[in-house]
């Protein structure tokens, strides 16, 4: 075969439809008689040309021609000329084997690649983008609002491919029938849907995989897993469960690091607050207008409270039954007796705790007592955890 000129080097591959692009030897267009043409490719100019028939421009060189020589029946190509490969009469549409551009044989085909990239594939790019330059190339459609698409399949079982929407900015990526990646024009991604939405990655799960996860699998790794920056005043996280006509927040941390729960709320270790631990409701007495809140009591110390009310028999006394896992969580008790209509100047506490209860006399009886028992909190966790009143700063760590 002849070969081309080096000027046609580095255009990318020239897959030429010489009959096509000529108008010679396709079924019904054969000429009336065998004559012999030549033609030229011109890359500038990305056309071939006919020499004897075209203007012909003068980028066309002469050791860039290929002669063909046509029939004069339907059946096609008499003689193919300097195109190799081909035998008379089989094919009415060539392609140009120039081996230092386009390279075919039965199982491979190269653009710019004189051998396969690995042995297992069937086609490969090679271009000669320098370094900060593009190389590759574009699947492009007629229309602004086509389909351009490229695909991968297995025998047809499995199906995978990837298109541009050009009507509406959209890139999308399907994988089994169904849209799993979309990137929109504006940068927004999304992840299990074919529209992207108000946010900048969305991911949707319709089936009973988890909706995201990240996981750093790598001991020494001392950086953060998530992050969340906000310079506006819009909230910084929001977590919301949703039903067929509604959608509820339920934990909410806004823009100054106000938290917002709306269920139990489970803390594995300390809770360290610089305010008051309040419980708040709606007002009883005005509940569309009001709310009622009341603080926690404060302690130096880890305690435990329990409360109640006793009658004292005929004999003055009487016996107070406590949790059966009293003894097993409390220590240092303290004991606060009050009789109740009358005063009870003898009534005090018989004998102390055991068997997680105590018995008290002294009083007349009938006496209504009210009782107040508290401990320090002497469970596992508070003993390989202590509690310290008093922390200098650079010491204090977080408590697991």
């Amino acid at each position: 075969m002849q070969k081309a000129s080096p000027h046609a080097r580095g255009s990318g591959f020239i897959a030429v439809a010489l009959a096509l692009a000529l108008g010679l030897a396709l079924p019904g267009t054969a000429r009336a008689q065998s004559t012999t043409y030549t033609a030229c490719y011109v890359p500038d100019a990305g056309a071939v040309y006919m020499i004897g028939e075209q203007d012909t421009p003068s980028s066309c060189l002469e050791s860039s021609h290929v002669e063909f020589t046509f029939g004069g029946d339907t059946t096609g190509v008499s003689d193919h000329g300097n195109l190799s490969g081909l035998t008379d009469d089989d094919h009415p549409q060539y392609v140009l084997d120039r081996s230092d551009v386009l390279s075919v044989d039965s199982s491979w085909v190269g653009v710019n690649r004189a051998s396969a990239l690995t042995p297992s594939s069937a086609f490969g790019v090679r271009t000669d983008a320098s370094s900060d330059s593009y190389g590759g190339m574009y699947v492009e459609t007629s229309s602004q609002s086509g389909y351009p698409f490229y695909g991968y399949a297995t025998s047809g079982d499995h199906r995978m491919w990837t298109y541009y929407d050009g009507g509406t900015g959209l890139w999308h990526v399907y994988n089994g029938d169904y849209s799993r990646l979309t990137v929109a024009d504006d940068g927004a991604v999304a992840i299990g849907a074919g529209t992207t939405g108000p946010s900048r990655l969305s991911v949707t799960e319709n089936g009973t995989k988890e909706g995201l996860r990240v996981e750093i699998d790598n001991a020494s790794n001392s950086t953060n897993g998530i992050i969340v920056t906000h310079r506006g005043t819009g909230d910084l996280i929001s977590a919301l469960t949703r039903s067929s006509n509604a959608s509820t927040v339920r934990f909410n941390v806004d823009n100054g690091g106000n938290v917002s729960a709306d269920g139990d709320l489970t803390v594995g270790g300390s809770l360290n607050v610089s305010g008051s631990k309040n419980f708040r409701i709606d007002h009883p007495l005005d509940p569309s207008g009001e709310y009622l809140k009341h603080a926690a009591v404060e302690s130096p110390n880890r305690l435990n409270t329990y409360t109640g009310n006793v009658t004292l028999d005929e004999d003055g006394e009487a016996t107070v039954t406590l949790p059966d896992y009293f003894q097993s969580i409390n220590r240092d008790v303290r004991y606060q007796l009050t009789p109740v209509g009358a005063a009870a100047p003898r009534l005090h506490v018989a004998e102390e705790i055991d068997g997680n209860r105590f018995r008290v006399a002294g009083g007349p009886p009938g006496t209504k007592v009210s009782w107040r028992v508290t401990g320090i909190r002497d469970d596992a966790y508070a003993r390989e955890h202590p509690f310290r009143a008093e922390v200098e700063k650079e010491q204090e760590q977080p408590e697991p």
